[in-house]
């Protein structure tokens, strides 16, 4: 055994010297310069996620509600909260103008300039009466401020030129609502318009608007506009300078005091006879990101708006029931992995390379119901190593939950070790597919080799022989 260790060391310092003379790693083997580990997050799509133990914890405390349908999601943690007919094909009313802002601000920019044409200012999908934004024939207005006039005074017309601008028809941007719809993940939505006037054919669920609200919700410069309460646009060529006020009490006080919620953002309100109230708003407090939707929501004696009753109710209610806990901090260590080819360490802690936070109910936190899996086997780690690299993924669970998985990077580096690195190049030699090859080859070439010498020694005999006789 140690005559055959030593008989590798001197063929690895025969390797090793020509690795110097041609530069040629005679020993390289494949894959070698592939990555130790590739860890891949699976992005997810914007459904919610229906948990039978927190909807039945909600159960026990949440507000009565009027509203028709409603849905109240955690949206860091996509987590429902509470709903009610939340898959229930309703009427929108103008809540469907989340979607017509969302389509426009993903395809045009904001200050590009349009110039309105008749088609668009009197589409014959408007009626007389509607909300508007006062918009003029050959008027020549910012995206912005149609983005303005669309979410704050619910204007009717801007969604049509908004709709005409981005795609060339109102007819084809419906199409294109519809697709992108589905791209979000909603299962019973149908549009017929972009500003939400009463269709038999254009229907959605308090489930299908939270998708839109959550894609709408990225975006800053969109959550800007709609939690804007007041503005006053600048004249244009064809009309005067005009203020726009929010139609949503829950953000602002400027006609209502009662509805009025300090944390509330945004989003959009919605009235037809049809539809009744609807809103669609987000509230952000404690770490905690909550989107609420609220369809047929009725008016109760006193002129009661009940969807924004209702939102306000639910989100005070909200906060006060669940909390953010961080229950798996960034750099916790999860387990070990083995090294090879390192002098100075034999493995390395692998340890979580971010945060898990989970949505609990406030005050529930039970460290012992915190479980941690990492892979049933993890890799043996080639030196050298830095320190933070991403190797492997492990599955965190809460009190059976799922909290999905967090990246596992090794908290140290362990440097190569030379001499080791060419006794472990060497065994790579020995075991690849050339050196199987070599083996092979050496016998035959030996075989020709005799051959060969052995047919020349003939020929020379027999020219030797004749050379003789006829000298």
């Amino acid at each position: 055994m140690k005559q055959m260790i030593k008989w590798k060391q001197f063929i690895a310092g025969v390797l090793l010297a020509i690795t110097v003379v041609t530069g040629i790693p005679v020993w390289a083997t494949e894959g070698e310069n592939e990555s130790q580990a590739q860890v891949v997050m699976e992005n997810e799509g914007n459904s919610p996620y229906f948990s039978d133990s927190m909807l039945a914890y909600s159960a026990q405390s949440v507000p009565e509600t009027n509203s028709g349908a409603v849905i109240l999601v955690e949206a860091n943690t996509r987590q429902v909260i509470y709903e009610k007919n939340s898959s229930e094909k309703m009427y929108p009313a103008s809540t469907t103008k989340v979607m017509t802002a969302l389509l426009a601000y993903e395809n045009v920019g904001l200050d590009e300039v349009v110039t309105t044409t008749a088609s668009a200012v009197n589409h014959n999908t408007l009626i007389p009466d509607g909300s508007s934004a006062s918009l003029k024939v050959g008027e020549e207005i910012t995206v912005r401020n149609l983005l303005y006039g669309l979410l704050l005074p619910s204007g009717n017309d801007a969604a049509c030129v908004l709709a005409e601008y981005v795609g060339g028809t109102v007819e084809n941007f419906v199409e294109m609502m519809n697709v992108r719809a589905k791209e979000l993940g909603c299962i019973n939505t149908h549009f017929a318009n972009p500003h939400g006037l009463t269709n038999e054919n254009h229907y959605t669920t308090a489930h299908d608007l939270y998708c839109i609200a959550y894609e709408f919700a990225k975006h800053e410069e969109l959550m800007e506009i709609a939690n804007t309460t007041s503005i006053t646009i600048p004249a244009t060529n064809q009309n005067r300078e005009q203020t726009h006020n929010t139609t949503n009490h829950l953000i602002s006080t400027r006609k209502y005091t009662q509805y009025f919620y300090e944390y509330a953002r945004g989003v959009k309100t919605g009235y037809t006879s049809a539809a009744k109230h609807c809103l669609v708003s987000t509230a952000l407090k404690d770490d905690m990101y909550l989107i609420c939707i609220v369809l047929k929501s009725p008016v109760l004696e006193g002129n009661v708006v009940t969807s924004f009753v209702d939102s306000k109710a639910l989100y005070e209610w909200g906060f006060a029931t669940y909390e953010m806990r961080n229950i798996l901090k960034k750099g916790s260590s999860v387990t070990e992995a083995y090294v090879t080819l390192s002098e100075e360490k034999d493995s390395v802690i692998l340890e979580t390379n971010d945060d898990i936070r989970i949505l609990i109910p406030r005050g529930s936190y039970d460290e012992s119901l915190l479980t941690i899996n990492p892979p049933e086997t993890v890799a043996t780690l080639t030196a050298p190593i830095a320190k933070g690299d991403l190797v492997a993924e492990a599955t965190v669970i809460y009190d059976n939950m799922d909290c999905g998985k967090i990246g596992l990077v090794t908290a140290s580096s362990a440097a190569l070790s030379e001499f080791m690195d060419m006794d472990g190049k060497t065994e790579d030699f020995f075991n690849s597919k050339f050196f199987v090859i070599l083996l092979i080859a050496i016998p035959v070439v030996f075989v020709f080799y005799i051959i060969y010498v052995t047919l020349a020694s003939k020929r020379r005999r027999r020219r030797s022989v004749y050379g003789r006789r006829y000298r």
